[in-house]
């Protein structure tokens, strides 16, 4: 955490550069915020930052990040013909309430661990599309009818984003995940069409032929990747930086890393699927009957040989087993 924060500060912005542009997935960290006043804005050259896949998830995957341009880049997807210093970048300006977003602040630190929450210089941001609230923010007028403490200018509002601790580039073992993909283009163009999303493939770094498609069922994509055709012609577009032509379907990827973290590529369990609670009762219900039921007396058997061997009735014995108490037998069926 940057040294000065105040968690009692009245108002906050974030600036948020890959997933968080998806309304969705912001939103659902947001919690019972109702407006996050949100709008695309872009941090530009001058603030000294890049956007590249250099964050590698403990889960085994590489997320986005941004570090600091070093002066000897000169990526021509980044930069028009002979331009100086690194790109603008855009991404989704939004605001979270210390009074109202009942720790949501504290959420996003939470979802962004592994990451140092940074304060932005409000004046490297330029307002493109959104919310008239973000807009009067960032040219340092009072929002009219906003909440206590959102002011515009610089030095008035806590503008932040997310940097990770320590940067990597993919592997094998952390490759670029098209589903993770998906959620930013998604929210790309939810804000501006196919030409936001063109404009942020091209000012990201970092693109690696250790690129999985994990989505399920990844050779039928229409089946669980809304947006499919329109999200795969971008990347098309942008394939000469994107390396669009190295993902790989799982198995694919597993014969080219030689292995294959987790289990990529297998569907979501279904959070309809309630089969199973009547052929468990009944299965209990059996086994109840079954414990208790007498053992039938074997016809070659006496009365003292009963008596002798502890298996007569009276005698104490064990009695049928009941297999939900054996050793190994999964719970659930009345055993235990």
């Amino acid at each position: 955490m940057e040294p000065g924060f105040d968690s009692g500060d009245e108002s906050h912005w974030v600036f948020g550069y890959g997933s968080i542009i998806n309304n969705a997935s912001r939103r659902a960290t947001l919690g019972g915020q109702q407006d996050d006043h949100a709008a695309v804005c872009e941090l530009c050259g001058a603030a000294g930052w890049v956007r590249e896949w250099n964050f590698r998830a403990p889960s085994g995957f590489t997320a986005l990040g941004i570090r600091r341009a070093d002066s000897s880049e000169a990526d021509g997807a980044l930069r028009p013909r002979g331009a100086q210093g690194p790109a603008a970048m855009e991404g989704v300006f939004f605001n979270i309430r210390g009074d109202a977003s009942g720790g949501a602040l504290e959420r996003f630190d939470q979802r962004e661990a592994g990451y140092d929450r940074v304060r932005l210089d409000p004046a490297h941001l330029t307002f493109l599309r959104g919310s008239p609230v973000a807009r009067a923010a960032l040219n340092g007028r009072k929002v009219a009818g906003a909440g206590k403490g959102e002011k515009g200018g610089s030095g008035q509002i806590n503008v932040w984003t997310y940097v990770p601790r320590s940067a990597a580039p993919p592997s094998a073992e952390f490759p670029i995940l098209q589903t993770y993909v998906d959620v930013v283009l998604l929210g790309c163009l939810e804000w501006g069409g196919p030409s936001l999303g063109a404009q942020w493939l091209g000012r990201t770094l970092g693109w690696s032929e250790f690129w999985l498609d994990d989505s399920p069922l990844s050779r039928r994509p229409w089946l669980h990747r809304p947006r499919h055709a329109e999200i795969d012609a971008l990347l098309k577009g942008a394939a000469q930086w994107t390396k669009f032509a190295e993902r790989r379907h799982p198995e694919e990827f597993s014969a080219r890393a030689g292995s294959l973290r987790g289990l990529w590529g297998v569907p979501p369990r279904s959070p309809h699927f309630t089969g199973r609670g009547a052929a468990l009762a009944d299965m209990a219900r059996l086994l109840g009957r079954l414990s208790t039921a007498p053992t039938p007396a074997s016809p070659s058997s006496s009365s003292s040989s009963s008596s002798s061997t502890g298996n007569g009735p009276g005698s104490g014995g064990s009695g049928p087993r009941d297999p939900s108490r054996s050793p190994g037998f999964g719970g659930g069926l009345g055993g235990g």
